[in-house]
């Protein structure tokens, strides 16, 4: 709802697109961090930053002329989900 509503259907996957980016990129790359950094401080950032984009989603009203937060929204989450699924299995 707040990409189509905002920026239209036809934007919804370049918006989504940081998103997969992301989720490939810290998928890949949270193996390898978590020999050397351990796995709780990979969940705390995960949290972390999970936390933010929620309390983000529950406050922000957006608007058709700024899409540039939606992308940031995007690949952030996009981080936290890659946590998610490579380090819980």
């Amino acid at each position: 709802s707040f990409i189509t509503c905002t920026s239209g259907i036809w934007n919804v996957g370049w918006i989504t697109l940081p998103f997969g980016m992301a989720h490939a990129y810290v998928s890949c790359s949270s193996r390898y961090l978590s020999k050397h950094i351990g796995r709780l401080p990979i969940f705390a950032t995960g949290v972390l930053v999970d936390a933010s984009i929620q309390i983000t989603l529950l406050l922000y009203a957006p608007n058709g002329t700024q899409q540039f937060p939606l992308y940031v929204i995007s690949g952030l989450w996009g981080i936290t989900d890659g946590i998610w699924q490579t380090q819980i299995n």
